[in-house]
């Protein structure tokens, strides 16, 4: 009895130095994956905000395209070329931010632009249309 008591304490022993001696595992980043919070402000101060998760764009209304895009630029919003449309000339200034990580590494973004339409269109047309 006193010989499996000392065996299974050795045992025990043994397993918790390879576990403490084992070398550190990092969690590997997806690759294309991100996290954003989205804001939109509005001269009067009203905001509307969405979160964005890549890959797939989880409860973001045009997620996949944004993910998408966000993929071909390695996650910067300023790199991703306007859409084609056409806004209004009606001045309601708005700000748009993104905060978040890409592949591991944090991303920011801030733009302000002469209305709505215009700022879903300059940042490709999927990313701050989620009104």
């Amino acid at each position: 009895m006193i010989k499996r008591v000392l065996r299974a304490g050795a045992l025990l022993a043994a397993a918790a130095l390879i576990a403490l001696a084992a070398p550190a595992q990092s969690h590997p980043v997806a690759h294309d994956s991100g996290v954003f919070y989205l804001k939109v402000t509005d001269q009067d101060g009203l905001v509307a905000d969405a979160v964005l998760t890549c890959p797939g764009g989880w409860l973001h209304p045009h997620g996949a395209e944004s993910c998408s895009q966000l993929a071909a630029t390695g996650g910067d919003i300023s790199g991703i070329p306007p859409a084609g449309g056409f806004c209004h000339l009606m001045y309601r200034p708005v700000t748009v931010a993104a905060h978040g990580h890409w592949n591991g590494d944090f991303r920011s973004f801030e733009a302000e632009f002469g209305n709505l339409c215009r700022a879903v269109e300059a940042t490709g047309g999927y990313l701050f249309d989620f009104g």
